[in-house]
């Protein structure tokens, strides 16, 4: 397949799952997992499936509380030194956040990514999420690696981008977000992975 036609699939996927958010008027997490499965299972070189949410610091507590309630007994919502350390650190406090509240796969190695706020984790994550805010569309980062090490990139893009006009909320103040994360060894011809083994 041609690095083009994967580009596209990976925008059409990604879309599909901004509307699916946009038409339920109640997030259900079960829901949206089966949904990101079903993309995942049709098309498998799509490394994760994520969700964002925006909250403020009235709703900080309850997102927590909520999040905990559904079975994420350590949530918080936290950066990761993508560019230092690697390891999981305490939010600064902040106007709003973007914590990230939904991810498929979830499997142990990537469990960290769950509360990561996009905005204050890293300069490549905070950038393409100001971006696609600013655009009201997608937008994909920089490749850089994830909790796990695998080098990915990242694409963003404001449910509110899916709504008509008429429905359409100010792109800023729309609460989710979908993300799809793309492992960049699939945008290598076939060959070339087959090289490096």
């Amino acid at each position: 397949m041609h690095v083009n036609d994967r580009t596209r699939i990976y925008e059409a996927s990604l879309e599909g799952f901004a509307s699916y958010i946009a038409a339920t008027p109640q997030v259900n997490l079960d829901n949206v997992r089966r949904y990101a499965q079903l993309i995942r299972k049709q098309f498998p070189y799509i490394y994760m499936m994520e969700l964002s949410q925006r909250v403020t610091p009235a709703e900080r507590t309850g997102l927590v509380r909520r999040m905990r309630t559904a079975g994420y007994a350590d949530f918080e919502i936290h950066t990761f030194g993508y560019e230092s350390d690697r390891k999981v650190h305490s939010v600064a406090e902040s106007e709003v956040y973007y914590p990230v509240v939904f991810i498929e796969p979830e499997v142990p190695e990537v469990m960290d990514e769950l509360g990561i706020d996009l905005l204050s984790t890293s300069a490549t994550l905070e950038q393409t999420v100001r971006r696609s805010l600013m655009a009201g569309r997608q937008i994909a980062s920089r490749p850089f690696k994830t909790v796990d090490g695998v080098l990915v990139y990242l694409i963003f893009q404001p449910v509110a981008a899916v709504r008509s006009y008429e429905q359409r909320a100010d792109v800023l103040n729309d609460p989710y977000s979908v993300l799809m994360v793309v492992n960049a060894k699939t945008l290598l011809p076939s060959w070339v992975r087959q090289r490096e083994g």
